[in-house]
């Protein structure tokens, strides 16, 4: 698949339109292409990267040992009308905060890197599937065409991210964001820690501005939310209040969802007309080197390489 929506950026998706490249991340959230790198903390010994001390399961950890959070108070002073008190945003977060050893399990195992792709897009594309993808469209026709004509994203593009991410909403994912973000900043992969600490820090964020309490910060291992599983920065760069509720609310309001969805496309270099990708066939004698996922051409380049839809037409 010769995908225009495909390159990293700094909140760790995977979009671009104007260059591409071979492959597609498969998912609206892909944090392995962007995480930078941290000096390793000290090893526990076990040969598992974890700090020295790091606790077992279920073991209390204390909110001090999360320096990041004070970050909070750093915001000017200024209030909305949802907003809590900073002081008891970070009590409820940390006061009876655990450590969660199913999220390290799965830091280490991503289904999305481990699953040949063919099987991946199989298990995600059967009849069931599409059927209830063509009712979805039907039923939300006219908020679908609102957010086109605001966005310019066409709504097959939304709801297949839609049965992607939540399987049409009906799993967000069962993690208490703030648990597992705090562990994985704490305990997880050296090297990852910066990124999770930014994610921990994202959440809080979202509940001390009134957007969503922390029961419904419900998701995956690695803090993504909603019916489209925005990750927590993402959430708070370009979530949309598009029912005008005041809240930017990616649970509730289907609203809310799509046009958040359609805004992170549009700023992240998504154009109106073009589509998501092509097949495409390779030219014999092709130098597959070229051909990995973190390559990324312009459409022209890869023409100019040989490279023609599968059905033999030139690449647009």
């Amino acid at each position: 698949m010769l995908s225009p929506v495909s390159k990293g950026n700094p909140d760790g998706k995977c979009v671009e339109t104007n260059r591409t490249r071979f492959g597609a991340c498969g998912s609206i959230r892909c944090n392995e292409c962007c995480l930078n790198a941290c000096r390793p903390a000290a090893n526990s010994g076990k040969g598992d990267g974890r700090p020295a001390g790091c606790p077992g399961d279920g073991v209390p950890v204390r909110a001090g040992r999360f320096r990041t959070v004070r970050t909070l108070d750093r915001r000017p002073q200024g209030r909305g009308p949802h907003e809590g008190d900073r002081r008891s945003t970070l009590a409820e977060a940390f006061d009876s905060l655990r450590l969660n050893r199913r999220a390290l399990e799965l830091e280490a195992r991503q289904p999305e890197f481990v699953t040949p792709v063919g099987a991946y897009v199989a298990a995600l594309t059967g009849k069931q599937a599409l059927a209830t993808g063509r009712e979805k469209r039907t039923q939300h026709a006219a908020l679908l065409a609102r957010i086109e004509a605001a966005y310019g994203v066409p709504a097959r593009y939304l709801l297949a991210i839609w049965r992607l991410e939540s399987d049409y909403g009906a799993n967000f994912g069962s993690f208490p964001v703030v648990e597992t973000l705090a562990t994985l900043a704490y305990a997880g992969t050296p090297k990852r820690r910066p990124f999770w600490r930014r994610q921990l820090i994202g959440a809080l964020e979202i509940v001390d501005r009134g957007h969503a309490p922390f029961d419904r910060l419900v998701g995956s291992w690695a803090g993504a939310m909603g019916h489209t599983q925005f990750i927590p920065t993402t959430y708070l760069d370009h979530a949309v209040d598009f029912d005008g509720d005041g809240r930017r609310d990616l649970w509730r309001s289907l609203p809310d969802v799509f046009a958040s969805t359609a805004n992170y496309l549009r700023k992240s270099g998504w154009q109106p007309g073009l589509p998501f990708g092509w097949e495409v066939a390779l030219p014999e004698g092709f130098d597959y080197s070229r051909a990995h996922l973190g390559e990324s051409r312009t459409v022209a380049e890869w023409r100019a390489l040989g490279v023609r839809r599968a059905d033999g037409r030139p690449v647009p």
